[in-house]
C-alpha cells in the first residue's frame, strides 16, 4: 500500500529514539500523547489505528502529522527549553543569590512575556 506523504509523519524529521526521548522530556500528558502517536505512526501503524489507540479523531492525528512534518518536534522543544531556563534563572536568582524586588519582577514578567508570545506564535492547534 502506497502512503500519501502528506497523511503520514516524514520520517526524515525524527527517529524512533528522538521521539522517545522527547516523549520522556514532554512538558504535560498532552505533549506525551502527540508524540506517543506520532511515533506509533512512524512504526509502521495505520492511522485508523492510531485513533483507535490514543481515542483522537482522524482530523486530529491528521493535524498533529502536518505539524510534524511542517517543523518536526525541535521548534515546540527548543522554545520550551528556553522557557524552563528563564523561569529556571528567575528561581536561581531569587533563592540562590537573593535577588528581591524589582529585579526579579522584571525578570518574571519577561519569562511570563516569553510563554504568552510562544502560545500565540505557535498554532493554537499545536498544544492541543
Amino acid at each position: 500500500m502506497l502512503r500519501s506523504p502528506e497523511l503520514y509523519p516524514n520520517p526524515e524529521n525524527a527517529t524512533l529514539e528522538e521521539l522517545r526521548v522527547a516523549m520522556d522530556a514532554a512538558p504535560n500528558k498532552r505533549s506525551y500523547v502527540r508524540l506517543s502517536a506520532l511515533r506509533t505512526l512512524l512504526l509502521g501503524h495505520e492511522r485508523k489505528t492510531v485513533c483507535a489507540i490514543f481515542d483522537r479523531t482522524d482530523r486530529m492525528i491528521r493535524l498533529w502529522i502536518e505539524l510534524f512534518n511542517r517543523g518536526g518536534i525541535d521548534a515546540l522543544m527548543a522554545v520550551t527549553v528556553v522557557t524552563w531556563c528563564a523561569y529556571g534563572s528567575y528561581l536561581a536568582l531569587r533563592y540562590g543569590y537573593g535577588w528581591r524586588g524589582r529585579r526579579t519582577a522584571y525578570l518574571a514578567v519577561a519569562a511570563f512575556a516569553l510563554v504568552v508570545v510562544v502560545r500565540l506564535a505557535l498554532p493554537a492547534t499545536h498544544f492541543a
